[in-house]
């Protein structure tokens, strides 16, 4: 009889060890899932605050900065190692062609180009040399001042206001600490109707 009741008690032992480690299972289950949910929650808000950037080339014409996408620039060469050689009956832009490891790349004049008053060539003045799908054209600028990220969020459109270039040059308007820097639409640029 105390053999039987004992087993009995070892038995009721056992499903309550069970019914402890069933319960465990479950709470753990419920906690992994709320921790992974969490975990989702952060990437998702992580994802909403995160703002991508960009990199920009910024150059200079009449005191005001400009940037294209460091994507198309393919590099950046000083004047004075370059003799720009006249194309004639050429527009008004172009100043001319120069001779890149045997190639030969336009060069327009972005001052010219934007309608913005010329000024004499100096030790400052650069040509970028941006890459547009078959393109290779150079672009004279006063100056190279530096490369900078930019957020989506600092960028907004040109304003109606700005009337000394056309608009159309522009794909926008970018805050960058104090300064204003004005993102140059090199598609529209580079196009061959005028």
């Amino acid at each position: 009889m105390k053999k039987g009741k004992k087993i009995q008690e070892n038995q009721a032992e056992l499903e309550k060890q069970h019914e402890e480690k069933k319960y465990e299972d479950i709470n753990k289950h419920e906690i992994e899932g709320e921790q992974r949910q969490e975990a989702q929650n952060d990437e998702e808000s992580k994802e909403e605050h995160y703002q991508p950037e960009k990199q920009v080339v910024v150059f200079e014409l009449d005191n005001q900065q400009y940037a294209i996408d460091i994507i198309q620039v393919y590099e950046m060469e000083r004047l004075k190692e370059i003799v720009i050689s006249p194309v004639p009956k050429a527009p008004e832009f172009v100043e001319g062609i120069i001779n890149l490891r045997g190639e030969a790349v336009p060069v327009i004049n972005l001052r010219k180009k934007l309608g913005i008053e010329q000024k004499e060539i100096d030790k400052r003045t650069r040509i970028i040399i941006v890459k547009l799908e078959n393109k290779v054209i150079g672009l004279l600028v006063d100056g190279v001042s530096e490369v900078v990220d930019i957020t989506e969020s600092s960028i907004s459109l040109p304003p109606d206001e700005i009337t000394d270039i056309s608009t159309r040059y522009l794909t926008g308007v970018a805050k960058v600490e104090n300064r204003i820097i004005l993102l140059l639409n090199i598609n529209e640029i580079l196009t061959t109707d005028e």
